[in-house]
């Protein structure tokens, strides 16, 4: 009866410890997932960020050329609807 007594304290204890492994490595895999689930966050809000700046700025530079071309359009356009052409 004693040996049972042993064994079964035994077995408890290696049991607690796998399970105090095992939350150990779940506690890290939490972790790592948390921190790269973060990273890629910060990626994508980053990179949105920088393609509306990029897009305005590109409609900055493409709007005074297009004024520009306009109006040379439109000088033409009067040049040929006028009387004397």
């Amino acid at each position: 009866m004693d040996l049972t007594v042993g064994s079964n304290r035994l077995w408890r204890e290696r049991r607690d410890e796998e399970i105090k492994t095992l939350d150990e490595r779940s506690k890290t895999r939490r972790q790592t997932k948390s921190k790269a689930e973060r990273a890629i966050d910060q990626f994508y809000g980053d990179y949105n960020a920088m393609r509306k700046r990029q897009i305005g700025d590109n409609k900055f530079v493409l709007h005074p050329n297009l004024i520009s071309l306009l109006n040379e359009a439109g000088t033409e356009i009067r040049k040929r609807n006028t009387t004397w052409s």
